[in-house]
């Protein structure tokens, strides 16, 4: 509805207004009260609108009934009347207006903290929360309002979504030569992980640095670097066995199973499948010789010749013993020609699951098996290398 705001007069002058209330007793309760009331969320007319309000034969005289009223908007001053009659309205939603025809009896005296509330009372009346308001009265503008609001929920949602995820390294495409998912050695990048800085001769880097809390700066520290040529090392943190494995463009695999090639070298795997007696596996056996920081690391030696093509390197879950019903969670430090690069992921599956109660051993014995496995989302082809 338009505002007039030139209706506050001079003590005497007549005062037009609307007042929403949530149901018809509230207001009777008011009129049916002695002594002076407070009226807030108070909306100025013109003589003009009260007039043209429908229902005229709902027109009620009121005597001596006098009304502390709180304007929006409060450039108008917020002062006692006398209610000389009054209009109930309501409409198809069951919303009670009530328009008011009143007197001003007496102004408020001015403050500082009285000026205050009145700017903020001012914006309320533009708010869009505000019934009253003439923002809320526009179809167009609520649309447009409801639109912007829905889109503010889905980026909170996502940032919120993204912290408790921690950050995908993934987003960064930035890479060794012919790789995929793997950014530089900037670690402030990872959200895990923002804290390191790179200061070799700083004391902070000699204090023991808790790797299920900063995994990338545990793997920074780590000693176990051989060749600057290719050097990968895997890190993840339960008692399962991940393996670090590396295929040369003719299939050939250097893992824990395959320990020295003519290309690369493995020097350590940590929490492989025990065992028993019998020379079956065993879960127990393997639960007690495994460690909840697990590593395993392998190299190309310097000056070593390479076969020309592509060098692909693989993550597999090989055993899943804990964490029942979660993925699992590695990272990667890669040492490649002087350039460090960090890497992370999850495994969904896994090609023996004891969570199922599973006792066979199943073992990868060639690259196309490994590449079965990676379909099915018990492997991950974290970067691929061209040597030429």
């Amino acid at each position: 509805m338009k505002l007039n705001h030139n209706n506050i007069m001079d003590k005497g002058k007549i005062h037009f207004v609307n007042i929403n209330l949530q149901d018809l007793n509230q207001w009777e309760e008011i009129v049916n009260s002695k002594g002076l009331d407070k009226i807030s969320n108070v909306v100025v007319l013109s003589q003009k609108e009260y007039n043209s309000v429908k229902d005229e034969k709902n027109t009620q005289q009121v005597d001596n009934k006098i009304l502390d009223f709180k304007h929006t908007p409060s450039s108008l001053k917020d002062n006692i009347y006398k209610v000389l009659e009054y209009k109930v309205i309501e409409n198809e939603q069951g919303n009670i207006s009530v328009f008011l025809k009143s007197e001003l009896i007496e102004k408020h005296n001015d403050s500082k903290s009285k000026s205050i509330n009145n700017y903020y009372s001012n914006l309320q009346y533009y708010s869009p929360l505000n019934n009253n308001s003439a923002c809320a009265n526009n179809p167009c503008f609520m649309g447009i309002w409801g639109i912007f609001s829905l889109l503010g929920i889905l980026v909170i949602g996502i940032l919120i979504f993204g912290l408790f995820n921690s950050f995908s390294v993934n987003a960064f495409e930035e890479a060794l030569p012919g790789c995929n998912n793997c950014i530089d050695n900037t670690l402030d990048k990872f959200k895990s992980d923002n804290t390191i800085e790179d200061r070799s001769d700083n004391e902070e880097n000699k204090k023991i640095v808790d790797p299920f809390t900063k995994p990338l700066s545990y793997l920074k520290n780590s000693k176990m670097n051989q060749s600057e040529k290719l050097d990968i090392t895997l890190l993840w943190l339960s008692k399962n066995d991940l393996d670090l494995i590396a295929v040369d463009p003719n299939g050939q695999m250097l893992w824990k199973n395959n320990m020295i090639t003519n290309f690369g070298i493995m020097d350590m795997s940590k929490n492989d499948s025990q065992l028993n007696s019998l020379n079956k596996y065993s879960l127990e056996e393997s639960l007690n010789k495994s460690d909840s920081v697990a590593l395993e690391h392998l190299y190309f030696p310097e000056g070593i010749k390479l076969n020309e093509g592509p060098y692909k390197f693989y993550v597999l879950n090989s055993d899943k013993r804990v964490n029942c019903g979660k993925s699992e969670s590695f990272y990667l430090k890669v040492v490649h020609n002087n350039r460090t690069q960090y890497f992370n992921g999850k495994i969904k599956n896994t090609i023996n699951n004891r969570c199922v109660n599973e006792t066979s051993f199943k073992q990868i014995y060639t690259s196309d098996k490994l590449e079965f496995y990676k379909e099915n989302n018990a492997a991950e082809l974290v970067f691929e290398i061209n040597f030429k």
